[in-house]
């Protein structure tokens, strides 16, 4: 078997021969076009069947493009933009090199880095799907930041398929988990929160399959996400079909954060995670939790049987955000002997708004009086459960600082382009999410910073896009920042410059 190199109309294309001797001469018989020569020295070829790729002849097999391989042909009619956005792309680049955060990212290790960052800016900065990051490329700065990326869809799928493998995942969140065990870990004690969103889709992967969450049903798949207390920053990712309820997933996501030497000594979690089992298990490792719990729970009954008559009294009363809240600490014994305590709360303004709703709805819906007066009785009325014993002034604060992790979810729909998925393989879907968790970091390091101030993640994308820069052969000479934006500049400690070097030209790429 060889490979036999021929021309067409001008461009050079290859074939896999094999030669038979058949008597007294040779016979060659053509198995498989490889295609059109993009590389001849490297064997990488371009096919309809199988996109761009590399032929290795030692095995016969075939792989995708080296990640650092660039074609040498250019786009037809292309013409360099001699003005383009600026101020987004420097502003994103600039800010994670400030943080200290392009090691970190870059420790994914994909073979070629331009695409790596370019694409992770697109990721950042917009919101359509990967087929438009070509376009955004060639009229945005990050063209200029990054010579050599490559963003056209077909190597976009093949680099995602590539970071989206299990060592490339474990090499970033190794060296993620460290960098904030060496920093913003220190403020955080141990305190994680783990929630997980679906993602819904109908693609035909293992990961997707039909979820019933909070009584509505879909395809979906299930994402994980862990959060540090205190900081809002997101530690950890996992994903599981959509199949897998909660409460399956809670000691599975727990092993894997030891086995990435992330603290969790304290877990806040959602009510869907935790079972009278899962809680004995926590306790069995000695990771102390607080969660809500679901109404229909034994332990929820009888406390509130017991306790909630006389709930409202000055020595229960707390006020948090403006809200008045009556709370009491209850202390339970489990089945296995163990203590746990139970905070049976009442919260008064949400069970005026209920029952305003229930006003609205009864007498169209013909409630009878004894059902109005029962639902009534249990209005505003939910239960906290805890290993520890939490002084009932701290509660609150502490619980609701679940509240992170619904912004970092919010951040990862609709800024970090989780939503909508449009892959094709399970690799591709890894590497996807991979490029959303950290994005999401990116965006949510911002967002905490900006706190306090009177701009918002949108702001920062609106007005930096506006200010643009003229590219010359050598140098990008960006026009001045207006006030607002010298102002967001200042904020991130990033210096404007009045003409930056161009990085020496990348060879001419293709887009074919």
């Amino acid at each position: 078997m060889h490979i036999e190199f021929y021309k067409l109309n001008g461009h050079e294309y290859g074939r896999l021969r094999d030669s038979v001797r058949k008597g007294g001469s040779v016979v060659h018989a053509t198995t498989e076009n490889l295609g059109r020569v993009l590389d001849r020295s490297r064997l990488v070829f371009k096919s309809r069947k199988r996109g761009v790729f590399q032929y290795h002849p030692d095995t016969g097999s075939f792989t995708g493009a080296p990640d650092d391989f660039m074609a040498r042909a250019v786009r037809r009619n292309a013409r360099e933009q001699m003005i383009v956005d600026f101020g987004n792309a420097n502003f994103i680049d600039r800010y994670i090199a400030n943080r200290g955060l392009w090691p970190i990212i870059e420790s994914v290790g994909f073979g070629n880095p331009d695409t790596f960052k370019a694409l992770l800016l697109y990721y950042i900065l917009e919101g359509r799907s990967n087929s438009h990051a070509l376009d955004w490329y060639e009229g945005s700065y990050a063209r200029i930041l990054y010579p050599r990326a490559l963003m056209e869809s077909q190597r976009i799928s093949d680099m995602l398929a590539s970071i989206g493998r299990e060592e490339c995942c474990r090499r970033f969140f190794s060296a993620y988990v460290a960098w904030l065990n060496g920093g913003t870990a220190a403020s955080s004690k141990g305190a994680i929160l783990i929630d997980s969103t679906g993602l819904p889709n109908d693609m035909r992967l293992p990961v997707t399959a039909v979820s019933t969450h909070n009584g509505e049903t879909s395809r979906e798949v299930r994402l994980i996400y862990v959060v540090q207390r205190g900081t809002g920053m997101p530690i950890y990712m996992r994903c599981v079909p959509g199949s897998i309820v909660d409460v399956s997933t809670l000691l599975a996501t727990i092993a894997e954060l030891k086995a990435m030497k992330v603290n969790t000594k304290f877990a806040i979690l959602d009510a869907g995670c935790l079972t009278l089992d899962s809680m004995e298990d926590l306790l069995d490792q000695k990771i102390s939790f607080l969660s809500r719990v679901k109404r229909n729970w034994k332990i929820y009954v009888e406390t509130v049987a017991e306790h909630l008559p006389g709930l409202e009294c000055e020595k229960n009363l707390q006020i948090h955000h403006g809200r008045i809240i009556y709370i009491k600490r209850v202390e339970k014994a489990l089945s296995s002997g163990r203590r746990i305590y139970c905070y049976l709360g009442l919260d008064d303004e949400r069970r005026e708004c209920e029952k305003r709703q229930l006003a609205r709805s009864a007498e169209e819906d013909q409630i009878p009086k004894k059902e109005i007066a029962r639902r009534i009785s249990m209005m505003g009325v939910f239960m906290l459960v805890s290993s520890r014993r939490i002084a009932v002034d701290d509660l609150l604060p502490l619980y609701y600082t679940r509240q992170d992790i619904e912004q970092v979810f919010d951040i990862t729909k609709g800024h970090a382009k989780a939503l909508p998925l449009c892959v094709q393989s399970e690799g591709t879907f890894r590497g996807h999410l991979l490029m959303v968790f950290i994005s999401t970091i990116v965006l949510r390091m911002l967002q905490q910073e900006l706190k306090g101030t009177r701009f918002s993640l949108d702001d920062v994308m609106e007005l930096m896009r506006n200010q643009k820069a003229k590219v010359f052969e050598d140098e990008v000479i960006p026009s001045e920042a207006g006030r607002r934006q010298r102002e967001l500049y200042r904020l991130a400690g990033i210096r404007e410059e009045v003409s930056i070097p161009r990085r020496p030209s990348a060879e001419p790429r293709v887009y074919a």
